[in-house]
């Protein structure tokens, strides 16, 4: 019951951690197992034991679920809903059709077991470096414990008749083994949480930098071109000079265009590292989805006299979010045109694997140093080039994409080759 409420006190102020209520709930239940078990063998055995166990496996499923949910991975129901099922069969078949303790509680250790290894194998696989240690010493616990009740079943396989309420050495060792262990993987998952929050606090932290770098210079420049080339407007309109009307305007558009697409990606960014930014993935034609979002890339591609062209199959469904898609898309071509030559060529590939399809969209623009392709994708530094026309970045699109396309579980890398031009590789689930 402590560390259900202790889970109920963490969730305040880690509204973003998933998983949490999901342990609590699982506490809660097995407490409840507990003190029904107390009781034992009153009101009735079968009923006592069929409470006891059912609400037991019930709860260890439930942590069982909080770690898919941590993990952020699909849960499986048929493990959730079976293993419960399973104890509920074994303890009727054993107390009605063939009456036979030994064997009840030994099929019950073995589900117990079979449920510990499941958790065993999640917490070999931490979701970032960062959980390693606490995950596989986790993992030692659920080792544990599984070890404790595939040594009950054996030791109980042979007895027809157990007082399972008896002072034994053997059952108070055992019993402890398995108190220990639960205790442990309670303070695990009370740790991940924790180390969890102060993973999301250095980021939190590093993303105000961020931000601070780029309201004071990347959002600065693109509103002091529209302040100088709006005053230069308004003295050619006084001087009636219509020579150069045309031009301004359309340095005015081209700085409104970049102002507004860091604005989108500034609140998109902080809306994803806060977990707050909606996901929502359906089944996506892929080639469909490119040409409807033409329209967007027509006016920068016209700007420098580029062609694009998609290769790739007609057919190819995808499962993603929509608006996460559109964005990942709207910034990789967005760079392919601005680190484009004029006249250059832009291609977008999809190629399908197994379980992903592979997109690649590719320019033969400046290239990229291979010592900066390393850190395109962090925040430690800030890697930015001018475009060919001197557009300047944030390199803020690109994190972005990253985000939702590791969201997606999907991958992102980058093949480029100075003066030659960069492919921008990506993954995305086939539906």
């Amino acid at each position: 019951m402590l560390f259900g409420f202790l889970m109920l006190f963490f969730k305040k102020s880690a509204s973003f951690i998933k998983g949490i209520y999901h342990w609590a709930a699982g506490s809660f239940i097995v407490a409840l197992s507990l003190f029904i078990y107390a009781f034992y063998p009153y009101p009735d055995e079968y009923i006592n034991l069929i409470l006891t166990n059912l609400l037991a496996f019930t709860g260890q499923c439930f942590f069982l679920l909080a770690l898919w949910k941590f993990k952020e991975k699909r849960v499986n129901y048929l493990i959730i809903i079976g293993l419960p099922v399973a104890s509920l069969i074994a303890t009727t078949v054993f107390t009605h059709a063939y009456y036979h303790m030994g064997l009840r509680v030994t099929v019950n250790s073995i589900i117990y077991a079979v449920w510990a290894g499941f958790c065993f194998y999640e917490m070999l696989r931490p979701p970032s470096a960062s959980l390693k240690t606490v995950f596989h010493i986790n993992a030692m616990a659920f080792f544990l414990f599984g070890l404790a009740m595939l040594t009950r079943s054996v030791v109980t396989f042979q007895m027809r008749e157990i007082d399972l309420m008896a002072p034994t050495i053997e059952s108070m060792i055992l019993f402890s083994a398995l108190a220990l262990a639960e205790i442990l993987i309670n303070f695990g998952f009370i740790i991940m949480v924790n180390v969890s929050i102060a993973d999301d606090l250095t980021r939190q932290i590093a993303m105000k930098d961020r931000f601070f770098s780029i309201i004071a210079h990347d959002l600065k420049n693109p509103m002091n071109n529209i302040l100088g080339f709006s005053e230069l407007l308004l003295m050619k309109i006084k001087k009636n000079d219509t020579s150069e009307k045309e031009m301004i305007a359309h340095a005015i558009k081209n700085s409104v265009i970049q102002t507004y697409n860091l604005l989108e990606n500034l609140l998109e960014w902080s809306l994803s590292q806060s977990k707050k930014i909606p996901f929502n993935p359906e089944k996506i034609n892929l080639r469909q989805l490119i040409e409807e979002e033409k329209d967007f890339y027509l006016s920068f591609i016209a700007s420098k006299k580029l062609n694009i062209e998609f290769r790739g199959e007609k057919d190819i469904d995808i499962f993603a979010d929509r608006n996460m898609f559109k964005t990942i898309l709207r910034n990789l071509i967005t760079n392919s045109v601005k680190y484009s030559n004029p006249g250059g060529k832009i291609k977008i590939e999809s190629k399908r694997l197994p379980s992903f399809v592979e997109i690649a969209i590719s320019d033969t623009g400046v290239g990229i140093a291979p010592e900066r392709i390393d850190k395109i994708f962090t925040l430690d530094e800030k890697i930015t080039t001018r475009g060919t026309a001197e557009e300047k970045g944030s390199g803020l699109g690109l994190l972005l994409c990253k985000e939702f396309i590791e969201r997606h579980k999907g991958r992102i890398w980058i093949k480029s080759e100075l003066h030659k031009g960069t492919t921008v590789f990506f993954t995305l689930p086939l539906n």
